[in-house]
């Protein structure tokens, strides 16, 4: 479930803004320019394609096995990719990340991202909003901090949240089919009290 609520467009901020914390980084991920990424995560089966360039990531486009670095696996195992500040972070038996492709590429990767504490609330809290974003940051660093096999109940606590926050496309529907109905009761009787007032 966490995992729709991510796109391509927010790793890349994610991970460049971690990137802009750090005054080396760029420097450290220099290796890799031109080089490309991409970030498959479970139940997602389409990669998110990133290219190095000038020490940042941008989108790119392509197949996934012409990528330099390929990663794959869950949420969790992606979010303990970033360790920086998890001494007491708890290893999950069922966080899995793969990575493959070039030796030299993929450890270079792996070890600037180790150095990384991207702002996950910054982020999701900009593109979803303060109380939506806010609860899946928050949900993110739980699992971060838990591991995966929390995952299940912040999934749950989310959707609980979602549907008691926001009115679902049938709520809304039946709402704005009511609303219809009285704002055509009300010009009734406003055309009723505009005839009466007449005569």
């Amino acid at each position: 479930m966490l995992e729709q609520f991510f796109n391509d467009n927010i790793l890349m901020r994610l991970i460049n803004g971690a990137l802009q914390l750090d005054p080396q980084a760029a420097e450290k991920l220099g290796e890799l320019d031109g080089k490309r990424i991409a970030i498959t995560l479970e139940p997602r089966s389409e990669a998110w394609i990133f290219r190095v360039e000038a020490g940042k990531l941008a989108l790119d486009g392509g197949l996934p096995r012409d990528c330099e670095v390929r990663l794959s696996g869950n949420l969790g195992g992606f979010l303990r990719l970033f360790k920086n500040g998890e001494k007491n972070a708890v290893k999950d038996a069922d966080e899995r990340l793969y990575i493959e492709g070039d030796l030299h590429a993929a450890q270079t990767f792996q070890r600037v991202m180790a150095s990384l504490s991207p702002d996950f609330s910054g982020v999701l809290r900009e593109r979803f909003g303060e109380r939506l974003g806010g609860a899946l940051a928050d949900g993110l660093e739980q699992i971060r901090r838990v591991g995966e096999s929390g995952r299940q109940q912040v999934e749950e606590r989310l959707r609980a949240w979602l549907e008691t926050e926001f009115v679902t496309r049938e709520r809304f529907l039946a709402q704005a089919g009511e609303l219809q109905a009285l704002q055509k009761r009300l010009d009734a009787l406003e055309a009723l009290l505009t005839q009466l007032e007449k005569s």
